[in-house]
């Protein structure tokens, strides 16, 4: 799993991280979560997960570039957001390119497609149970983003606009 964030207060990570630790202890312990990005809770958030005793199960980065983001991202069973603020987050849009189901809050205004074409979980309190169903599901969310990623390419907006003209001409 993994978490593309800045480290602050309405991104909700602690929230995370603790619902990362149900998942463990109720599931499986087969897998870590990636968080990427920085912040000034940071240190809160990796005391958070020594508390908790999965420090070993998080890795956190730090801010990375685009490059090598992506390789994590790609490889998750599931990007996690728990946001109670933002309206649009360009790591959605990057991880259904990559094929990467995402569990989210439904602030998000990504969550509206996300729900319809089933490309992950779109959740106000998810939780363990989700990050479950993502993993035993996996292959269907990925396939499903697999498929609709080429509705987020520039290729398909093109197409899109050529199709507005073609009718405006008749």
């Amino acid at each position: 799993f993994v978490v593309c964030s800045q480290l602050i207060e309405r991104k909700r990570i602690n929230g995370i991280i603790e619902k990362f630790a149900s998942y463990l202890a109720k599931y499986s312990l087969d897998y870590s979560l990636y968080i990427i990005g920085d912040g000034y809770l940071e240190n809160a958030l990796k005391k958070e997960s020594s508390d908790l005793n999965i420090s070993e199960k998080i890795i956190f980065t730090g801010k990375l570039n685009h490059s090598e983001m992506i390789p994590i991202l790609k490889k998750a069973s599931a990007l996690l957001v728990n946001t109670i603020k933002d309206n649009s987050m360009i790591s959605i849009v990057e991880s259904i390119a990559v094929g990467t189901p995402i569990i989210t809050t439904d602030i998000p205004l990504n969550s509206r497609y996300i729900k319809r074409y089933e490309l992950g979980i779109v959740k106000n309190q998810w939780n363990e149970q989700d990050l479950y169903e993502i993993a035993v599901n996996n292959k269907k969310y990925v396939d499903n983003c697999i498929m609709y990623r080429y509705s987020l390419s520039t290729e398909r907006r093109v197409d899109q606009f050529i199709g507005i003209l073609l009718h405006m001409e008749d």
